[in-house]
């Protein structure tokens, strides 16, 4: 099992970085989109770039709104399963044509907790998605001491 993991990761790895040499955008190629109830905001994470070190997952987080004129934003992230916190990491803001027009890459963000609808969502689909405990329904404040992950 472990084998498989570091051939995927390498595999990313290398991926991205001749994506990154050639210059052009890299495409995600797993989108899977979440349907938040009360979010109109299209929400979907790459499960192709899901990178898992101890209870930490980072990945590529895509929001498009809901408007035909408007672009989408693309968001490196990272959560922690069983503290059920969430950094972002870097954020690409694009045209609706995909011209990129705005990259934010903030060295030193805090984890911040999971409160909105969509994070908890993402949060929920992706720790249950890699198996990963972490109980998203209860604030981590309300958590028993001694509570197994």
């Amino acid at each position: 099992m472990k084998m498989v993991l570091v051939k995927r990761m390498l595999r990313l790895a290398c991926f991205l970085g001749l994506a990154l040499l050639l210059g052009g955008r890299a495409e995600a190629v797993e989108w899977v989109v979440l349907r938040v109830p009360g979010v109109v905001d299209e929400h979907a994470f790459d499960l192709s770039s899901v990178y898992l070190f101890a209870d930490e997952v980072t990945f590529w987080h895509r929001v498009r709104p809901i408007s035909p004129d408007a672009g989408y934003r693309l968001l490196r992230q990272r959560i922690q399963c069983t503290e059920q916190t969430l950094t972002t990491l870097t954020e690409l803001e694009y045209q609706q044509d995909g011209r990129l027009i705005k990259v934010n890459t903030p060295y030193a963000r805090d984890a911040q907790p999971i409160n909105q609808p969509d994070e908890r969502e993402l949060a929920a689909s992706i720790c249950r998605l890699i198996g990963r405990k972490g109980s998203l329904g209860v604030a981590p404040a309300e958590k028993q001491s001694g509570e197994t992950p």
